[in-house]
């Protein structure tokens, strides 16, 4: 680095009429490959590099308090096994259990606000989620109903496309950014290995019948 500055501080000698002639930008040209790599070194040493993330572990008694626009939600995991974990929404009485490890969707809810009661089946049909890194991909069914009558029957697609520095309530966290896709929606989760859980959710329907939703978490207790 010592030997890179020094020769960019060298200065150019131009002979014009038998004369030496030291242009006036000659400082100057010097000086900025001294500032671009004085930048780089800087920016180098802010760089955080994600090393690929293994599950999560959960214990019940956890809590994480959401934030969206219609409110705070406080989720507390009261059940869990070798597969799915359970919890209860402290503020509406709802309960749904879901995979471990915080990346595929619900397989049973009630008494939901907004939600009709309902369940499904979530497989991962192809590629593998753990251990979590840029540029893993998996695929998932869900095939399910509820009682107002609705069935579905899709498949989606996720992938890890980049690590992100999340700013959120409960703190500022990298993670990994993660989209799932599907014929009916885009759901997008930001997953940081600091406190191995998510900090960030957006859901979207496709169809734009209802306004992109967002969870921010603003506090946990592990």
């Amino acid at each position: 680095m010592t030997e890179i500055a020094s020769n960019s501080r060298r200065l150019a000698v131009v002979r014009t009429s038998g004369k030496a002639h030291r242009p006036r930008f000659t400082k100057m040209a010097g000086l900025i490959p001294v500032l671009g790599l004085t930048a780089l070194v800087t920016l180098g040493g802010c760089a955080t590099v994600l090393e690929p993330m293994a599950e999560p572990k959960r214990a019940v008694g956890d809590t994480e308090v959401w934030r969206s626009r219609t409110g705070t939600l406080t989720h507390t995991l009261v059940a869990m096994d070798s597969a799915t974990m359970s919890y209860e929404i402290a503020e509406n009485s709802c309960t749904y259990t879901r995979p471990k490890g915080g990346l595929l969707p619900w397989t049973q809810w009630s008494n939901c606000r907004g939600m009709p009661d309902g369940s499904q089946t979530v497989t991962v049909t192809e590629g593998r989620i753990w251990p979590l890194e840029i540029g893993r991909s998996w695929r998932y069914r869900k095939v399910g109903s509820d009682k107002s009558g609705n069935e579905w029957n899709e498949t989606a697609l996720c992938k890890v496309l980049s690590q992100r520095r999340s700013h959120v309530e409960a703190g500022s966290y990298h993670a990994y950014r993660t989209i799932c896709r599907s014929k009916t929606e885009r759901i997008e989760i930001y997953l940081a290995p600091a406190i191995g859980r998510n900090v960030l959710t957006w859901h979207s329907l496709l169809d734009r019948s209802q306004p992109p939703k967002r969870w921010k978490l603003l506090r946990f207790t592990p």
